[in-house]
């Protein structure tokens, strides 16, 4: 019993004990407390890496041709007359006509060229002769080759004091070899003449009728007569009429 005493004795001064003391143990937790979170070391901050979104740039390529040189036009030439007077379509009737060739006395040449006179003077045509005999009281005829054809090429020019349009113009045969079969049959029994030749172009050219001059006016005629005897040298015979008309 009195040992119980002893030790209730005991507990309570220990309680009392505890008591004082309790205060100061929870003043000196809270001050340690303090320190520890005064003293700490600084937080380690954790840098969460920001992803960085990439935005592609979209470059917008526009493609251009670049513009061809515009082709300038040669200016017009003047021309020293009025080509609105003459340009257009024309007609040229030509007419040749060879008297005392051998055998075949009378040998004619005939037909019409449409021309054209373009905005620059230029002169283009093209056309056809026909041949025809003429030897009474025989009967002459063109078995074949009755037909030559040809183009015209020139250039307008003005001539004089009075403005006049003038072409100076060249005939040019398709075939300037071309060959012609003529025959005579006369009625008074005589035998007949029969002849291949190559008359027309060569007769031109040594009358110097290939290239002629002509006022571009209706109903103008360039007209000639030519002794081709002593022009070719005796290589052809006769006398050349030559007539080329204009017309509209």
């Amino acid at each position: 019993m009195q040992r119980w005493r002893v030790c209730t004795k005991r507990l309570q001064s220990i309680e009392i004990m505890i008591k004082q003391n309790v205060w100061s143990t929870l003043g000196f937790l809270i001050a340690a407390l303090l320190l520890v979170s005064g003293c700490a070391a600084t937080p380690t901050v954790v840098v969460t890496p920001v992803r960085q979104a990439v935005v592609a740039t979209s470059f917008r390529v526009v493609v251009t041709s670049t513009p061809r040189p515009t082709a300038t036009l040669p200016p017009t030439p003047t021309l020293p007359y009025d080509i609105g007077q003459v340009e257009g379509r024309w007609q040229a009737d030509f007419n040749y006509r060879l008297r005392g060739y051998p055998i075949f006395n009378d040998i004619r040449y005939s037909g019409s060229f449409e021309i054209n006179i373009a905005s620059d003077g230029a002169v283009t045509g093209a056309g056809s002769l026909y041949t025809t005999l003429d030897q009474p009281p025989c009967n002459a005829q063109v078995r074949e080759g009755a037909r030559l054809d040809a183009t015209l090429e020139g250039q307008l020019a003005s001539r004089g004091n009075k403005g006049e349009v003038v072409g100076q113009i060249t005939l040019k045969p398709k075939d300037a070899a071309a060959r012609q079969a003529f025959e005579l049959i006369c009625a008074n029994g005589v035998q007949s003449q029969k002849a291949d030749i190559a008359i027309l172009w060569p007769m031109l050219a040594v009358a110097d009728g290939l290239r002629f001059q002509a006022v571009f006016t209706p109903g103008v005629a360039v007209s000639g007569i030519r002794n081709l005897t002593g022009a070719s040298g005796g290589m052809l015979y006769g006398t050349l009429a030559t007539e080329i008309r204009l017309s509209r």
